[in-house]
């Protein structure tokens, strides 16, 4: 299946860097950059879990939602190669949903992964997110103690995907009737 590109620009003001030579930054989800990120993150996802149902043309159905104006798709560079990537997309008005977060290999234990994660929680606030959800299978053990340590609670199942066991929620911005101290 070809990848085409409808004529949409991504940019926004969280984009930047954070740790010392790596960027964080809005990616076309039709670039050759996004489709290699994800068949990465495809091929390692399908050797970690024992019975992977996500195929890659379910990658590349999916990367539509990642479009502006309801979704984001970000890609994490160091000097010109990209090491990690992550998307993010309404669900409804209020939820978005972090999908297809992914860090090269050699690159972890850097706390780029925090980062990335950072970046994607800004991302679903800039387009209007109350909070984030986020789902996962049991083996990839980092990835919920990250969910963890950034705050995100379990929930109950949210959505229909097969390959994942647990299901997570973090709220963004302060609750409805929750006071905000003016300064």
């Amino acid at each position: 299946m070809a990848w085409s590109r409808p004529s949409t620009e991504t940019t926004s003001r969280w984009s930047g860097t954070g740790v010392t030579g790596v960027l964080i930054a809005p990616a076309d989800p039709w670039s050759a950059d996004t489709r290699t990120a994800l068949e990465r993150y495809l091929i390692e996802a399908a050797g970690r879990l024992e019975r992977p149902t996500l195929r890659a043309t379910d990658l590349v159905d999916e990367v539509g939602d990642f479009a502006a104006p309801d979704g984001a798709f970000l890609l994490m560079r160091s000097e010109a190669s990209v090491i990690g990537c992550g998307a993010v997309r309404t669900l409804a008005p209020g939820p978005g949903e972090i999908k297809r977060m992914w860090i090269e290999p050699g690159q972890r234990g850097r706390g780029f992964a925090s980062q990335l994660f950072g970046a994607l929680e800004a991302a679903s606030l800039e387009l209007g997110h109350e909070h984030v959800r986020l789902d996962t299978n049991g083996a990839l053990r980092e990835a919920i103690g990250l969910y963890a340590a950034r705050g995100c609670r379990p929930i109950d199942r949210y959505n229909d995907n097969p390959d994942a066991a647990h299901f997570f929620e973090k709220q963004l911005g302060p609750r409805s009737g929750d006071q905000v101290e003016e300064p």
